[in-house]
């Protein structure tokens, strides 16, 4: 639908992720795989890592522009295993999607499901233990004010992969469509407020990224969840929510970007 086709800004001209050294005295190392929505200034990841202790080494390996085929194709994958986390936290899809404009990071759901399945086999055979995300939805509304997803078809592919190989899921996708369609169309300016430039140069709301508020909100639910798919991780996420900086109001202000996914 047309509707549901997003296209992102110049991935090539994003720095690639570099993983700090480990923390002092942090007992257990978790790293974030993928796209800008788990990046620190687009996604959730500063609002995941905020939610979990400091006896937790939280990084973000995630690329803007990337998807399950580019993350590898440009040696970011290699180098987030190179990090040595003990636990991978993966999420793919929204770069995936085919578009009009035929991009070099595009998949078919086929392909897609074998990379997938291949950062598992990876990570495991490197010692580390993954965790899949189904992707976090975007904000497509429809007339009856719920979402309507161009995502479901590679959350529900992330969910056969995670029971064929017995893998920790976070259902990220189903988590979020119920969480927007109780907000409903407000949910733009609530979590995003952001606006991006087409390639015809027309500006338009920008419904996959995040603001402050967004990350934050999204990157609690991404935490809570993990230490329910993990119960290893659970003494790792705070009991109560992080305080969002600058509080929610100071989020609600609209934004004009040129993100990428």
């Amino acid at each position: 639908m047309a509707c549901c086709i997003a296209i992102a800004q110049a991935p090539n001209r994003i720095p690639d992720p570099v993983a700090p050294p480990r923390a002092p005295g942090s007992a257990v190392r978790i790293e974030l795989v993928g796209d800008s929505t788990l990046s620190p200034t687009f996604g959730y990841g500063d609002g995941f890592c905020a939610n979990v202790t400091p006896a937790a080494d939280c990084i973000s390996m995630a690329k803007g522009g990337t998807s399950s085929k580019t993350y590898r194709d440009q040696g970011i994958w290699a180098k987030a295993l190179e990090s040595k986390p003990d636990y991978m936290v993966i999420q793919f899809g929204h770069n995936d999607v085919p578009t009009p404009a035929r991009m070099d990071r595009e998949t078919t759901m086929e392909e897609y499901a074998a990379n997938m399945n291949r950062f598992v086999t990876d990570a495991r055979a490197a010692g580390i233990t993954p965790v899949l995300v189904t992707p976090l939805s975007r904000r497509f509304f429809g007339p009856d004010n719920r979402i309507h997803s161009d995502l479901e078809p590679y959350a529900a592919a992330v969910r056969a992969i995670a029971s064929q190989k017995q893998v920790p899921l976070i259902d990220l996708h189903a988590e979020s469509v119920a969480y927007l369609d109780r907000l409903g169309p407000d949910a733009q300016r609530l979590v995003s407020g952001r606006t991006r430039k087409t390639p015809l140069g027309e500006m338009v709301p920008d419904k996959t990224h995040l603001n402050v508020f967004g990350g934050y909100t999204f990157g609690r639910m991404v935490a809570v969840d993990l230490g329910k798919a993990v119960p290893k991780l659970q003494p790792y996420v705070k009991p109560e929510a992080a305080p969002i900086p600058g509080g929610q109001a100071a989020q609600n202000k609209p934004e004009t970007t040129a993100s990428p996914q």
